[in-house]
């Protein structure tokens, strides 16, 4: 990242840290509304990033974040948006998903991209506007699921429901009279939610092809259950509680082919968060030691395995999990009576660090490993947006280097490498350093290096503190008799009258045997010769384009042979 407009620091890390990404905490707060607070929510593989932003009344709104520029949802002082609080808002697309409210009309869902705005509309039979609709997740396909008020009968109630192509499908209920509400999509158009089931609970729905099937809950059909999300293998993650307060049974599942499965339980209750593209699950889960109550995050892989807590504190909770199985979310902190952002990954447990107050938290990753949340700020009531990125590698680029050079003896030429074309997306210092057909010649931006005539293979290696690129390119080297003769096949090609192309070819044949037998003095006059030849019939014989190409080529042929 650059630092410009940006306030960016290395975040405290172990020492353990040595296979894990670098880490740059970016306060995104500083670029939306530096006078209020704000929270991002969810990231795309596009880094970019949606969240929320309160003003100075209390007014939550939304905002889009890409490469730097924090861009409001609103489009007008009577319109407050605001993305759905989830990892699913956001696709990869850059289309955004919530629920906007106007001084026209009741909440909306709605779907922003680049700018605009676009109202989803709620159910049909809608009497004086008073119908709502919340939009919750959209996939990258740009379906959108979510929940609208429908009026039936008289009678007000809330159905889940699916956006597409310009239009609302219901998505139905499990008993009927009852309630439903869609909370995510995969790429496929399967759903899922919650749905009354008509005896005072609700369960966790899969949709898919028009059909609605209650995924039931984990202890008995009268417990309740709720999803957490859905991936492309159709599976659905959540939990089940039964319908007490406060409840006395809480685990959370993995349906797989519509049946759920116990994740099992670190010694009590379980709660599930989140599900990744492979299955696995995260969530957070009681644990009794040494008669002190804990909570600590899990990790359900076909078994579960506690996450562990920064330094052995009482409480962590991961809020999401990516493809790589990449775990984010925050834990408390020993004795500091905050929590911090934390990063679990291969067994290690990450503290990602705060903007400078005692609080953050992690809510989404990427497949890039980019995490997505907020933090505290030194010296301020507000707690900022924030975007931990990692270490991106440098781009080598040595195409700066000429591809072809003339020998001045026939031997070898000292050839300029350059490597000023590389960069580092995060702006890092960079080291250089250059290899020829594999042995190491030198080091830095620029580098003359001597190469033999033939084919030379050059690479190129970008290093910043971290991460190393290399690019290879071929650079020719010939020698003098063989640049002439390339300059030969010119003259022969471009159709000239026939007693000017002997004449030239001529002066050619002298200069290309002269430095064949190491006469380089004798090579060039024969070439300046052929130069005299050529100015001598330009605008005649020769075009002034043709002529000033043979020109240039025996001049560079010049400039080589001389500088030996």
């Amino acid at each position: 990242m650059k630092a410009t407009a940006l306030m960016i620091v290395v975040a405290g890390m172990t020492a353990t840290l040595s296979a894990t990404p670098r880490y740059s905490i970016v306060d995104l707060g500083a670029l939306i509304n530096p006078t209020g607070g704000s929270e991002a929510f969810a990231i795309n593989d596009k880094n970019q990033i949606a969240g929320q932003w309160t003003d100075v009344y209390g007014q939550v709104h939304g905002f889009f974040w890409d490469k730097g520029l924090g861009s409001n949802l609103d489009t007008s002082a009577a319109t407050i948006n605001t993305p759905a609080a989830t990892r699913h808002c956001l696709n990869n697309l850059g289309q955004v998903v919530g629920s906007s409210r106007t001084t026209a009309i009741s909440a909306r869902a709605f779907i922003w991209q680049k700018g605009t705005i676009t109202d989803l509309g709620t159910l049909p039979g809608d009497p004086g506007l008073r119908l709502t609709s919340a939009a919750a997740a959209v996939n990258d396909a740009g379906q959108v699921v979510g929940t609208s008020d429908i009026y039936i009968n008289g009678a007000y109630y809330r159905h889940a429901v699916l956006w597409q192509q310009g239009s609302i499908i219901d998505l139905g209920v499990l008993t009927p009279n009852g309630n439903s509400g869609a909370t995510d999509i995969n790429s496929a158009g399967q759903v899922t939610g919650w749905a009354d089931t008509g005896t005072g609970v609700y369960h966790a729905f899969l949709w898919q092809n028009g059909q609605m099937t209650d995924l039931g809950a984990l202890g008995t059909a009268a417990n309740s259950s709720y999803p957490v999300g859905i991936n492309d293998l159709g599976q659905v993650a959540g939990y089940s509680s039964n319908p007490v307060y406060p409840p006395t049974f809480v685990q959370s599942f993995l349906s797989v082919n519509r049946t759920l499965s116990d994740v099992g339980t670190l010694g009590g209750f379980t709660t599930a968060t989140a599900l990744n593209g492979t299955g696995q699950v995260v969530g957070w889960s009681y644990v009794a030691a040494n008669n002190v109550s804990t909570y600590h995050p899990f990790l359900y892989n076909g078994t579960i395995t506690d996450l562990g807590t920064l330094g052995g504190d009482d409480f962590a909770n991961p809020k999401d999990i990516n493809l790589t199985g990449l775990v984010v979310g925050f834990s408390s902190v020993p004795g500091s009576h905050g929590y911090h952002a934390a990063l679990w990954q291969g067994g290690e447990i990450i503290d990602l660090g705060t903007l400078g107050g005692n609080f953050s938290g992690a809510n989404a990753v990427n497949t890039l490993g980019w995490i997505a949340g907020g933090s505290a700020v030194a010296n301020s009531f507000y707690g900022h947006a924030t975007l931990w990125s990692t270490n991106r590698p440098p781009l080598a680029d040595a195409t700066a280097t000429v591809t072809q050079a003339i020998s001045p003896n026939n031997v070898n030429a000292q050839v300029p490498l350059d490597g000023s074309r590389s960069s580092d997306p995060d702006g890092d210092p960079l080291t250089y350093a250059w290899y020829v057909n594999g042995n190491q010649v030198g080091t830095g931006v620029l580098f003359a290096a001597t190469l033999n005539v033939g084919a030379n293979a050059i690479q190129l290696a970008v290093a910043d503190s971290s991460a190393t690129t290399n690019t290879t390119i071929t650079v020719t080297v010939i020698t003098a008799a063989q640049a002439v003769n390339k300059l030969s096949a010119q003259v022969s090609a471009a159709n000239l009258p026939k007693g000017l192309t002997t004449t030239l070819i001529g002066d050619l044949n002298a200069a290309a045997s002269s430095f064949n037998r190491g006469s380089f003095k004798n090579g060039v006059n024969q070439l300046q010769t052929f130069i005299s030849d050529v100015n001598a019939q330009v605008g005649k014989k020769i075009d002034v384009g043709t002529a000033n190409g043979f020109v240039v080529a025996a001049q560079a042929i010049i400039s080589a042979v001389a500088g030996r």
